[in-house]
């Protein structure tokens, strides 16, 4: 059984950073230790969610999986939405992803799989939330076999 509440808890951590990172300005100077943390916020999602489901290992580990995926997807989503349509405002964190992807790959390999690049980044941030948090919370440990409750 899903603990829709601890789903619900793990995904303010991440949600918050995409906020972040689609609305403030980011210096040039900080934009790696950003992308770190926006990258990080998926395992930060997973651990509230593992913490805060309990039970065994294995009922964590599908919190965190299931918090972290859905994070991911409108990560990825949003990610591949903004590298498509160059809709990043300018100079926040996904203004710099997007500049990386544009930078980094080959003129030609864009003409011939553009739409597959975007897709690949967006399922490689999915799958890097899913991953972290799901790695977060098995690295849980609560007391009790129903985790942290105020109620």
């Amino acid at each position: 059984m899903v603990d829709r509440e601890a789903l619900l808890l793990g995904l303010v951590p991440p949600l918050a950073c995409l906020l972040l990172a689609v609305s403030v300005r980011v210096p040039g100077s900080v934009q790696v230790p950003a992308a770190v943390v926006l990258l990080l916020a998926g395992a930060a999602g997973g651990y509230v969610a593992g913490t805060f489901a309990g039970g065994s290992r294995r009922r964590r580990v599908r919190h965190g999986f299931l918090s972290g995926g859905v994070a991911g997807l409108l990560f990825g989503g949003t990610l591949a939405y903004a590298i498509h349509e160059s809709a990043a405002p300018r100079e926040t964190l996904y203004w710099w992803l997007h500049y990386a992807v544009a930078t980094s790959t080959p003129p030609d390999v864009v003409a011939a799989y553009g739409y597959y690049v975007l897709a690949g980044v967006g399922a490689a941030a999915a799958l890097a939330y899913a991953a972290g948090g799901a790695v977060a919370a098995a690295a849980t440990k609560t007391a009790g076999s129903r985790g942290i409750r105020y109620s």
